[in-house]
């Protein structure tokens, strides 16, 4: 690991992609709201993560048993694999829905931007439409620009 919290490791991928071992590196570079640093301390206490890499738009989390990355959005997070994982991580008050096209459960942060029909929901689960990127089929961030397909 280099002096500034990168990981620096020659048998990763190449990427130009900062990349950092610390969820507290990450979400500072990422100016997190601090309600939100709190509640994904929660989930990447309950959930092994290898590894940190900011994309243009999130914090890809890379799991530490090679599951599907968790992608850490200013309101959300996306990547679980169950509903049960997201409760077991966060409790079954927070927000949550299945994410069809992909099989992946995600989990409002309280601090967001998401809006749904008549304020913010009280928790449960739910589905939620989102966009698609129409190359890779992978959910759309809210700059409407695929971050697999950059």
């Amino acid at each position: 690991m280099t002096d500034s919290g990168q990981h620096d490791d020659p048998d990763s991928p190449t990427t130009d992609r900062p990349r950092f071992d610390s969820l507290e590196r990450a979400l500072a570079e990422r100016q997190m709201p601090i309600e939100n640093q709190r509640f994904l301390r929660q989930v990447v206490a309950a959930i092994a993560i290898a590894q940190y890499e900011l994309t243009a738009s999130y914090i890809k989390a890379i799991r530490a048993d090679g599951g599907p990355d968790l992608h850490i959005y200013y309101g959300y997070t996306g990547g679980f694999v169950s509903e049960q994982e997201v409760v077991d991580a966060v409790g079954d008050r927070a927000d949550r829905w299945l994410y069809a096209q992909r099989d992946l459960w995600s989990v409002e942060h309280p601090v967001n931007k998401i809006r749904t029909e008549g304020g913010r929901g009280s928790g449960g689960s739910g589905s939620v439409q989102t966009s698609v990127c129409p190359t890779c089929f992978i959910q759309l961030p809210a700059t409407g620009v695929c971050d697999s397909c950059e």
